[in-house]
């Protein structure tokens, strides 16, 4: 009778170990993330109002069309070749700070977001309405000063 336990005890013991790696096991596997829209990379990641942005990456939908939106303003739309997409857009007048870059793909409704960090840029012109040769004293200048972002 002795033994009949001792192997039920085993049997019991085997199974709850192998439940306790089995359920260890399996919290552990990496689980794959499906990005149907990604963007792939945004040159520059940084720049001033005015600066040329290039947006590369790829939406769900093959041929679908695509809207790029800058801190939620429309900013650049099109068809994507195959599924990827290239474009360019200006970034608009806004203060410095970070801001979200987002690509839409219009057909599935997915998206997928990057940070496009806007820098201070500062100008500075002298104008004279007529320049002679030289620059005399008592002769008036126009300065213009222009600060973006």
């Amino acid at each position: 009778m002795r033994t009949n336990a001792s192997r039920k005890e085993k049997i019991i013991t085997t199974f709850v170990i192998v439940l306790l790696v089995t359920t260890l096991t399996i919290s552990l596997i990496p689980r794959a993330k499906a990005t149907p829209t990604s963007i792939t990379s945004i040159t520059p990641k940084s720049g001033h109002v005015g600066s040329t942005i290039r947006v590369v990456g790829e939406i769900d939908t093959t041929n679908g069309t695509y809207t790029i939106f800058f801190d939620e303003e429309k900013m650049q739309n099109g068809t994507a070749l195959d599924r990827v997409v290239n474009a360019t857009f200006f970034v608009p007048p806004r203060a410095k700070g970070n801001y979200t870059v987002r690509l839409y793909d219009e057909t599935s409704g997915y998206s997928d977001t990057t940070i496009f960090t806007l820098e201070t840029a500062y100008y500075i012109e002298a104008f004279m309405p007529s320049p002679p040769k030289q620059l005399q004293e008592g002769q008036s200048v126009e300065i213009r000063v222009n600060v973006t972002g």
